[in-house]
């Protein structure tokens, strides 16, 4: 499974082609990674949040690969939220509007 391959690298960083082949190789068989968040931007990355089944997956995405139209600062930790809004992976991160 594509998926169990990534279980331990919950927290690390992405290239967008990479993180975009995962998810289209992945999201058939775990319907709940369609609901992909953004959680915000820094200095280096943007930051993204995954749940497909039991575990989280954050992966970074380095800012020099890919520009977020809604841009919000990021706020790490486990108090942070879970994420500011659903973006579609396959279609440029754009921000999904009807969540």
């Amino acid at each position: 499974m594509v998926f169990l391959a990534h279980c331990g690298t919950a927290e690390r960083v992405w290239s967008r082609a990479e993180l975009e082949d995962w998810y289209a190789k992945t999201l058939p068989g775990y319907p709940n990674l369609e609901k992909v968040r953004y959680r915000g931007s820094d200095a280096s990355y943007h930051y993204f949040l995954m749940r497909p089944v039991d575990s989280f997956i954050i992966p970074r995405v380095p800012r020099a690969e890919l520009t977020m139209e809604d841009e919000r600062p990021y706020s790490g930790g486990s108090s942070a939220a879970l994420g500011y809004y659903q973006v579609d992976v396959l279609h440029g991160f754009k921000k999904v509007l009807d969540e």
